[in-house]
């Protein structure tokens, strides 16, 4: 089991019938997050990947495996994700945008999160 995988984590959050997102990079990894019973598998990071290329490549063997990407996530490529296959994305700086953060700009942040929002609002 990689040192991403932890098991016994993951088979706490099973027993307690907690979901769980468990962070992988490699198929290898994907998988025996997978098998030890992770309800939903983190790509991180993936851009260093591909990209949306990486998980279409993913989702060919791992069809089942709800991946989440997470990593070089943006307002341009979010929709690649989901058009690649992945369940969900993680996004952080790229949400908020970073000027927008450093400022506390409430406005600058609503603005960002609503371009977020209106790209991934039809799929």
């Amino acid at each position: 089991m990689s040192c991403f995988v932890h098991s016994k984590v993951i088979e706490y959050a099973v027993a307690q019938k907690v979901p769980i997102v468990v962070g992988a990079l490699t198929p290898t990894e994907v998988f025996t997050a997978w098998s030890a019973g992770a309800t939903m598998v983190k790509v991180f990071p993936c851009n260093a990947m591909g990209g949306a290329d990486y998980i279409k490549s993913l989702r060919g063997p791992f069809d089942q495996i709800p991946l989440v990407a997470v990593g070089g996530v943006t307002l341009e490529t979010v929709v690649k994700y989901f058009d690649a296959g992945a369940k969900a994305v993680g996004v952080s700086s790229e949400l908020f945008g970073l000027e927008a953060l450093r400022e506390k700009n409430i406005k600058k942040l609503t603005k960002n999160v609503k371009n977020f929002i209106g790209n991934v609002s039809h799929i």
